[in-house]
């Protein structure tokens, strides 16, 4: 089941990867930017799908995109929702790492299933922008096969928790 696509009062519409194309974060993200001035809440909700490897070190949401993961969940029909994007992890996708936010049921999974250094396909929504800064989400993943790393800045030490807000 797909965590985005969860209607509260509705039939639950089945995950289809189809529905993600294929890009990179740093793709998707000047594709879609953030406006630097405006409003502190901007939504996007925009789905795709990005190879990442995954680092794993884990933080508490910051509080704005929190907020915005409210009314994101609010504005697809499951406000409840909201609650599962407690935490982000970190996934690197060449040498830039990116804070993701991933909701309980499905980061027990990440963790069970991958290492730090594994190559996963993240299905992701660009939820929007908090603070003038992207929000993605995860929606599902997909363990890859797994390969040498390419180059010592593939697996780039993962910052604490309180080192910065945002990466990209």
């Amino acid at each position: 089941m797909s965590v985005s696509s969860a209607p509260a009062q509705e039939e639950v519409e089945p995950f289809d990867a189809a529905n993600y194309p294929k890009a990179l974060i740093a793709e998707q993200l000047k594709k879609e930017p953030c406006a630097k001035r405006g409003g502190p809440y901007e939504l996007k909700d925009l789905r795709f799908a990005a190879e990442v490897r995954w680092q794993g070190a884990l933080r508490p949401g910051p509080a704005a995109n929190i907020e915005l993961m409210k009314r994101w969940t609010r504005e697809i029909g499951d406000p409840e929702a909201a609650a599962k994007y407690a935490e982000e992890a970190t996934v690197v996708e060449g040498p830039r790492p990116s804070w993701v936010s991933v909701p309980e049921g499905l980061l027990a999974y990440l963790q069970m299933d991958l290492m730090a250094g594994d190559r996963v396909l993240l299905y992701l929504v660009h939820v929007g922008c908090a603070a003038g800064a992207p929000v993605l989400a995860v929606d599902e993943y997909e363990v890859l096969d797994q390969t040498e790393l390419e180059g010592a800045d593939e697996l780039i030490y993962a910052p604490s928790p309180g080192a910065g807000r945002y990466l990209l």
